[in-house]
């Protein structure tokens, strides 16, 4: 299909969107040439107009054209309904659009389902693995459906589509809106079942269905209640130990459960997967499952697990119960051999909570009934389990009764686990550590157990056991586009690496880090987490919030950064504010790498004080490495980074297709190696850097007043306005390389004696006339402006100008103000949701004098007419104790650039049913 050479549709690549569209027409508009593509459209548009006016007459030359694609026409004629198809890519090669007439299995399953009547029908070819729009010209359908053939067996499946109302907004729905019709789909022919398009288990069936294709790549996207297969056997194990039904694939729970799970089985092999070699199941929660087997091998997620890998995974209450022995409440028996299969046998970051094991012959445990090691690597760690484990016959009389494992020949395997000596009315183990209730509901009893990033331990989640972070759930939001995860504190921010794929971000509160600075101090969102992804990919709104006060100390690692590995996605209006980071390769203060992701309106900013420290080369303040169609734009940083080699104040490297606009760079950048940039490090690869500025102080060996080194780079419009000093040599722009430069400029009376690569040097007054710059090149109108007022009287980049600072201002803790000088709000000072008749805790406020001078009769108090009915704003000079009034006066006088702390709480009575905003006011006495 790809292989066309007529088109009757033609393609709009959106870049910025990151979306193909697709219009499409009955006829031919569009066919190949040496050239590429090119439209006849237009052309044969404006024939026909012609043809049909009385008043005019086509010339033999045209009459011969008009006839060549009349009969063209004819012969590509198509009848295809949708008028515009809208693709999640970029990238539409290999994807082709035909009417229904040409694909025979549309046809068949129209039969199939007894469709009355022929529809038209636009079928799209090679686009198995994107989400998109289908938008119809009507909007008085009864009956809207989608066909595909996921498994490209010839064998279309025909799916109706509800609305979004009966879908709640779950792909695929419709929408019927202003005459047409939205059709809204995840994929037009489902999931690819690789490990980069991972088949979509959304619902029962789904589940069902992993069993048909058992080596696949699956990935859940929500909880799964088994309202079906409750009856009978119930639920069929997936795979068995049939050479060809063996689970060998990936199954990734995304930390979603699947709740009431019922088997009632007379087989060997019994649980969610009956029998899995070679295989990964991780991120999965089962909740309340009910599991008997008449027969042996039983577990709630495994029966038995051969030479598997298994992270991250636990059952929640309910029964697993089995008559002829191998009973766990997660594995029923856990085996590892080499000798046949290469592959290790691993179990980490699992428990049991409440789920009880029954057994009526030998060998049950509260986790895992057997493990058995005959050659090869295995490993249990990190993993516990409080489950009754109960010899069900009337003797009692059975053996290897375990608290969390019955039995196993490799006991020394078994490292920092635990079980409940308690609940599970078992007093021994073949492995693990027993402990009292009261013990295990302890940090402390854990060892080596990582509770700041794998753990947490609150009453609030298994009863005071540990909890693992993944499934522990934003209180605000559901992680979808419409719905963004709200982060408004600290746990927020560290939950966001638990859900680093393809969820969405919305920072609704500053987040000052207090909880992570000493030793390695924070991890960073994108850095490795076992059974996760090695990098994030997600969609963060940082709504002109900011992190502050962000402290990582990890010299060895490289990408070390707020966000380490950032692959897809994007981040947006989001404030980092006095970082301490130090790192090994392309450390800076935001992302330690940026790749086909897109960072947009984002700045580093000292307040007090904020440094990058990299150990190696590449380090930087706001991006390590940009690459593989990475964006930066519109971003500024101003912070001290310090390097060894190829460091840049904004940016460490830059390669890979990828793109810096709109940027500006300022404070320090030192470095005890070779090649320090005011601006970038090191740039190769057809990368650009464009309408950029730095004015940082710099002091190195060898010293480029914009860039270090660079290679095969585009750059143009960008400025160097800092001061330099370097021990060997320097350069005011580009200190060594090549590149295509066009309107470059540096300072030559700041970087004196300097040479001049890849820009020119002019003059102070030079660089502040605005007929310098070439009306054609560059756009003062809507990127730069000049006015004495800012960047010195150089020119300085509008989306970047400095706020505007009321009088007395209104800020936090970092110096970010709640409204600008002509009075609109900046950002919220924000209490999260509260309860009925609930009293926040204070928040700090600060009240600063902006003015030229000093000030005295300083007082602030709440606008009493802004004020939701049933609430009250209560001011204090203290937090303990905290003394409520609803005005504050100030003694003494306020300088110039000082400020006033107070505290601000809210009150509300029973009957509140909503919230709202409310204003502060503030006034002083010039002195």
């Amino acid at each position: 299909m790809a292989g066309s050479v007529i088109r009757n549709y033609t393609i709009e690549v959106d870049k910025i969107n990151k979306k193909s569209v697709f219009s499409i027409y009955p006829y031919p508009v569009e066919v190949l040439t040496p050239n590429g593509w090119e439209s006849i459209k237009e052309e044969f548009e404006e024939l026909q107009e012609k043809k049909l006016d009385v008043n005019d007459t086509l010339t033999p030359d045209e009459e011969q054209m008009y006839q060549e694609y009349k009969q063209l026409a004819d012969s590509f004629y198509e009848n295809k309904i949708a008028s515009t198809i809208i693709l999640d890519t970029v990238d539409p090669t290999g994807i082709d659009i035909v009417g229904r007439d040409r694909v025979q299995h549309v046809l068949d399953a129209e039969t199939r389902e007894q469709i009355p009547f022929g529809r038209e029908f636009a079928y799209v070819h090679g686009a198995s693995n994107l989400s998109g729009t289908i938008i119809l010209p009507y909007d008085d359908y009864s009956d809207v459906y989608v066909v595909s053939d996921a498994d490209e067996d010839g064998v279309a499946e025909l799916t109706y589509v509800k609305t979004k109302e009966e879908t709640d907004g779950v792909r695929p729905y419709y929408e019927k809106i202003e005459g047409q019709t939205y059709i809204y789909v995840d994929h037009f022919s489902g999931g690819g079942g690789t490990q980069a398009d991972p088949y979509i288990v959304s619902t029962e069936q789904d589940l069902d269905d992993v069993r048909k294709k058992p080596g696949a790549w699956y990935m859940q996207d929500r909880d799964i209640v088994m309202g079906s297969f409750q009856s009978g056997e119930g639920f069929t194990p997936i795979g068995n130990s049939s050479a060809s039904l063996l689970f060998t694939g990936v199954y990734d729970g995304n930390g979603y459960s699947i709740k009431s799970l019922y088997m009632n089985q007379d087989r060997n092999y019994v649980g969610l997967f009956g029998y899995t070699r070679l295989a990964t199941i991780r991120n999965l929660r089962l909740f309340d499952p009910s599991i008997t087997n008449k027969k042996g091998y039983t577990g709630a997620l495994i029966g038995c697990a051969y030479n598997t890998l298994i992270y991250n995974c636990n059952v929640i209450s309910g029964v697993v119960e089995g008559q002829n022995g191998y009973v766990g409440g997660l594995i029923g028996y856990f085996y590892q051999d080499n000798s046949s299969y290469s592959g290790s046998s691993i179990i980490n970051y699992s428990y049991n909570y409440k789920c009880s094991v029954r057994s009526a012959d030998n060998i049950a445990g509260g986790l895992i009934g057997d493990v058995t090691r005959q050659s090869g690597g295995l490993s249990i760690a990190y993993c516990y389990s409080t489950g009754t484990v109960e010899d069900i016959t009337l003797a009692r009389e059975r053996s290897n009764i375990g608290g969390f494992i019955g039995s196993s020949n490799i006991a020394a395997a078994i490292t920092n686990c635990y079980w409940d000596i308690e609940t599970s009315g078992v007093q021994t183990s073949a492995a693990g550590v027993g402990k009292s209730t009261s013990e295990l509901k302890t940090a402390s009893t854990f060892v080596n157990w990582d509770f700041a990033i794998y753990w947490y331990m609150s009453q609030d989640y298994n009863g005071g056991y540990p909890e693992h972070r993944q499934f522990i759930r934003y209180q605000n939001g559901t992680g979808k586009k419409e719905d963004p995860f709200i982060i408004l504190t600290e746990f927020d921010l560290a939950q966001m690496r638990w859900f680093r794929n393809e969820s969405y971000f919305k920072f609704e509160d500053d987040i000052k880090i207090t909880q992570f600075q000493a030793e390695d101090g924070f991890y960073p969102i994108g850095f490795n987490l076992v059974g996760k992804e090695s990098y994030f990919k997600g969609y963060v709104d940082g709504g002109g919030r900011c992190v502050a006060n962000l402290f990582i100390y990890r010299p060895n690692d490289s990408f070390v950064s707020l966000f380490g590995y950032m692959m897809g996605g994007w981040i947006k209006n989001l404030d980092i504010i006095d970082c301490n980071v130090t790192g090994f390769h392309y450390t800076s203060a935001l992302t330690g790498q940026v790749s086909k992701s897109t960072i947009s309106n984002c700045h580093v900013d000292t307040f007090s004080y904020c440094k990058v420290t990299s150990t190696g080369s590449h380090g930087a303040g706001l991006v390590g490495q940009l690459t593989t169609d990475g964006i930066v734009e519109d971003c500024s940083v101003n912070v001290t980074v310090v390097g060894v080699s190829y460091t840049g104040v904004f940016a460490g490297y830059v390669t890979g297709n990828g793109i810096i606009r709109r940027c500006y760079a300022s404070g320090k950048g030192e470095s005890t190696g070779d090649y320090l940039g005011g601006f970038l490090g090191y740039g190769i690869s057809s990368s650009i850097v464009e309408d950029c500025c730095t004015v940082a102080e710099l002091n190195g060996k060898t010293v480029g007043g914009f860039g270090g080194n660079t290679a095969t780079l585009t750059i143009r419009r960008c400025l160097a306005l800092g001061k330099a000093f370097a021990s060997s040599t320097w350069s005011g722009f580009i200190y060594t390389g090549s590149g295509v430069f066009s309107d470059n400029y540096f300072d030559k009376e700041l970087y004196k004696n300097a040479s001049s690569t890849g820009g020119s040097g002019l003059t102070t007054r030079e660089m502040k006339f605005r007929g310098t710059y070439s009306n054609t090149a560059w756009n003062f109108d809507d990127i730069w402006i000049m006015d004495p007022k800012y960047n010195d009287g150089y020119p300085a980049l509008r989306k970047l100008l400095p706020l505007d600072l009321p009088l007395l201002g209104f800020r936090n803790e970092f110096g970010k103000y709640y409204t600008d000088n002509a009075g609109e709000r900046l950002r919220y000072l924000e209490f999260g949701t509260l309860v009925a008749s609930q009293t926040s805790s204070p928040k700090p406020v600060w009240l600063q004098n902006n003015a030229d001078f000093p000030v005295n009769q300083l007082k602030t108090w709440v606008d009493s007419a802004t004020v939701a009915k049933g609430m009250e704003i209560d001011l204090s000079m203290s937090d303990t104790p905290f003394l409520p009034a609803q005005e504050l006066a100030f003694n003494g006088t306020l300088a110039r650039g000082s400020a006033e702390k107070f505290y601000v709480r809210i009150k509300s009575d029973i009957a509140v049913k909503t919230g709202g905003t409310f204003d502060l006011r503030a006034k002083a006495s010039p002195m």
